[in-house]
């Protein structure tokens, strides 16, 4: 099973973007600039990341996402 294309479906396409940018660095301030949103709606795609991730934070969605090559 791939497991890029599975976790491309769990995601969406604007969580794979938050996600990109957190892992170049991005601060949820310099995120909500570049993909003009709020930072409401930052934290709120956050929160989901780790939700649909199965982890309980944002470290471990990162590492998660490491391990099946979302980023």
């Amino acid at each position: 099973m791939n497991l890029t294309s599975s976790t491309e479906r769990i995601l969406s396409f604007s969580e794979q973007q938050v996600l990109r940018l957190i892992s170049e660095g991005c601060s949820p301030e310099e995120i909500s600039i570049a993909l003009l949103l709020s930072q409401y709606t930052i934290e709120a795609l956050k929160h989901s990341i780790s939700k649909k991730l199965d982890t309980y934070s944002l470290v471990d969605a990162m590492q998660k996402a490491r391990v099946m090559n979302l980023i």
